[in-house]
């Protein structure tokens, strides 16, 4: 198992390094490249990705931008894991859970139309006491309350696909042929649910997770721009604006960074979780 954590390991900075060089490519073609221009391009490269990593460009931008999406994880994961439970005992009971076909709905809203639709509902209508909109140059702790409207957007759009890879992973693992030999075996239910259900369920709830996070640091884009979120979404749409080409490339290369590194714990999660992969790389 050792071998294929560190060949997973590998893969990931392969791919990292090789997109980073893609992204500063184009930087040679331009009048004021990095760097001097006796300098080999291998040093360009490592001057340039020096001054991408030093945290002056996007400092603050990344930290509101983490809270927002960590804390929409700590939220969507455990409600849409306890909610896909819920839903698979009433597929077992052969009835149909109301959450499962809200799910689905919010499944197919982008996430543009659910910020629109809680901007329009809980900022106008239900709560006009919530922002609709951050207040400018005003960081998270100084008003937190500005985290509520682009919080419950990324809540309800991760929260469904959780919730739907959780109810078919359980349901799957349930209706396994290894479960119902332990239960003609008489082993109890609590042993059956923690020995052969839950190890076939970490990996793919692992993965969704890692799958529509992986959707929420792609799409908070979009939200905080609508909501006037201070993050490297708003950093990004006044970077294109104003032709800012290392902050464009800043974001480019931290968002690939961080859909990789999680993909990478949810495979390294998948291996560790999954009776079948342990015993395949032992």
């Amino acid at each position: 198992m050792r071998n294929e954590i560190l060949r997973r390991v590998g893969i990931s900075l392969l791919i990292v390094i090789a997109v980073s060089i893609v992204v500063f490519a184009p930087t040679l073609l331009l009048p004021d490249a990095p760097g001097r221009m006796d300098e080999s391009p291998v040093s360009q490269y490592f001057g340039w990705l020096a001054g991408l990593l030093d945290g002056k460009l996007l400092g603050a931008h990344v930290i509101n931008t983490l809270v927002l999406l960590v804390a929409a994880v700590i939220i969507a994961t455990p409600l849409g894991v306890l909610i896909g439970i819920a839903s698979a005992r009433r597929r077992l009971r052969r009835q149909k859970h109301r959450l499962h076909w809200l799910s689905l709905v919010l499944t197919a809203l982008p996430e543009f139309i659910v910020g629109l639709a809680l901007l329009g509902i809980y900022a106008i209508v239900v709560l006009p006491i919530l922002p609709a909109v951050s207040a400018p140059k005003t960081q998270v702790w100084e008003s937190p309350i500005q985290l509520m409207l682009p919080l419950a957007t990324l809540v309800l759009v991760a929260t469904p696909y959780v919730v739907r890879t959780t109810r078919s992973a359980l349901v799957e693992a349930l209706d396994s042929a290894s479960v119902e030999m332990a239960r003609l075996k008489g082993v109890p239910e609590n042993q059956v649910v923690t020995g052969h259900v839950l190890p076939h369920t970490i990996g793919p709830v692992a993965k969704a997770i890692a799958v529509q996070l992986t959707w929420l640091i792609s799409g908070v884009v979009i939200i905080e721009y609508l909501f006037q979120y201070p993050g490297i979404g708003q950093a990004l749409v006044a970077a294109v604006t104003q032709r800012d080409v290392p902050v464009v490339q800043a974001i480019a290369l931290l968002v690939v960074v961080a859909c990789v590194v999680v993909h990478l714990l949810a495979q390294l999660v998948d291996v560790a979780a999954s009776p079948r992969l342990r015993r395949t790389h032992a």
